[in-house]
């Protein structure tokens, strides 16, 4: 079973942990046009819960269903936020 170390959205009930980056337009990740791509079918667009990093490192996209989909290292880039940035970039 994995751990989950941050969730990359903000409010809610979590503290954002870090940023997603889209490589492709070098702007954080539009969670809402993401989970419409093929990759991504396989949420529930309506009631996603954001971007997920396991305790290996891998980036995750979920729903509240729990469904979690692996995202492309290629695709994304990870940007801790706050004190969090000791970690560095993923």
């Amino acid at each position: 079973m994995n751990k989950w170390i941050g969730i990359g959205i903000g409010g809610l009930a979590y503290p954002k942990v870090f940023e997603v980056i889209d490589k492709k337009t070098g702007k954080e990740a539009d969670i809402q046009q993401i989970v419409k791509e093929d990759w991504a079918q396989r949420l529930v667009y309506s009631d996603i819960l954001g971007f997920l990093i396991n305790d290996e490192g891998e980036l995750y996209l979920a729903d509240r269903c729990g469904n979690l989909i692996q995202c492309s290292y290629d695709r994304f880039k990870v940007v801790f936020v706050g004190s969090w940035r000791a970690l560095g970039d993923y």
